[in-house]
C-alpha cells in the first residue's frame, strides 16, 4: 500500500476537521474526476479532508495534482473496495468518516 498527497497536508487533530469523506475505487483516474470535482467544491466549506482509496494502482497523474491540492491518494492495487474503505477510514482525521 502507498500513500500519496496532491500537496504537504498540516498536521491537525480530528478536532479541527470536522469531517472525512472516503472515496473507495477500482475504476482509474481520471473515471473518477466528476467525483473528485463535486467533493471539492463541497468540501472547501466545511472543512472536510478527502481521502481517495485507490483500488487500481494508477493514482493521480502528475499533471493534475496542482488541481488536486489536499487530496490524500491511497493506492492498494487489486483490493476489494471493502477493504480500500477500511484502508481510508484507517487514514481518516475527522470526527465524522463519510
Amino acid at each position: 500500500m502507498q500513500t500519496e498527497t496532491s500537496s504537504s497536508r498540516s498536521h491537525t487533530t480530528a478536532s479541527t476537521i470536522p469531517l472525512s469523506i472516503v472515496v473507495a475505487t477500482t475504476k482509474p483516474w481520471p473515471e473518477i474526476r466528476a467525483c473528485l470535482d463535486s467533493l471539492l467544491g463541497q468540501s472547501k466549506s466545511v472543512g472536510a479532508e478527502i481521502l481517495v482509496a485507490d483500488g487500481h494502482g494508477r493514482g493521480l497523474p502528475e499533471m493534475d495534482k496542482e488541481s488536486y491540492k489536499g487530496l490524500m491518494w491511497l493506492k492498494n492495487p487489486g483490493a476489494s473496495v471493502f477493504g480500500l474503505r477500511k484502508l481510508g477510514m484507517s487514514h481518516a482525521q475527522g470526527e465524522i468518516i463519510a
